[in-house]
């Protein structure tokens, strides 16, 4: 699956993009990364509707990485790989697990949003709300997917609720829940963060992927 926006990856589709890129920096007098180009930590397997500049259907937006790569001060733009230390890069990086963190989502529609909100942290939020523009994460068939799997999720979490609670307990249909659910925020299923926020906003994540 594309590690930006956790869709599936069907075959020959995914791009191996470069997170710093490795051309010409779009909107910024840069000549890009070059010397990151066959450096494998700068690579990330992305869905072309992540890396490709493109006119969203909906809202007539343009969207997708591209050769885009802001920072929070241009005056620290690397000159070469030493000087990438001292960047403060403003799109989210899949591989960093706080910047993952800084992501959330909307279970009443399925809209990826901030975690934070603009009075609580504007470097954070400027962050997650400039990812979901550049990545593309809102875009449509993407959002109904994820509306879908959180509606099915919430009904399974609430019948394992159910199923917990009852006297005697049905451990043949607790246990075929928990490995439904399992499945579901597996790293490697589809949109599994947005189920892993279900069933922590259930309350049942501790039951079902115990620590």
């Amino acid at each position: 699956k594309c590690w930006y926006s956790e869709a599936k990856l069907q075959q020959q589709q995914g791009h191996v993009e470069h997170f710093r890129p490795k051309k010409k920096i779009a909107k910024v007098a840069h000549t890009g990364y070059w010397w990151d180009a066959f450096d494998w930590t700068n690579l990330r397997l992305a869905h072309p509707t992540v890396n490709v500049r493109v006119t969203d259907y909906l809202t007539g937006k343009l969207v997708g990485k591209g050769t885009y790569f802001p920072l929070r001060d241009e005056a620290q733009r690397a000159t070469d790989k030493a000087g990438e230390v001292n960047e403060l890069a403003v799109l989210l990086d899949p591989t960093v697990v706080s910047d993952c963190r800084l992501l959330s989502f909307e279970l009443s529609s399925g809209r990826p949003v901030p975690r934070y909100k603009k009075d609580e942290d504007e470097w954070k939020f400027q962050r997650a709300a400039l990812s979901i523009d550049f990545y593309h994460l809102d875009e449509g068939t993407w959002i109904v997917d994820r509306k879908d799997l959180i509606d099915e999720t919430s009904v399974l979490c609430d019948e394992l609720i159910a199923v917990a609670a009852a006297v005697p307990r049905d451990d043949e249909r607790y246990e075929l829940l928990v490995a439904d659910l399992l499945e579901r925020v597996d790293h490697l299923a589809e949109f599994s963060s947005v189920a892993l926020q279900v069933l922590y906003e259930k309350g049942v994540l501790d039951v079902v992927v115990p620590h």
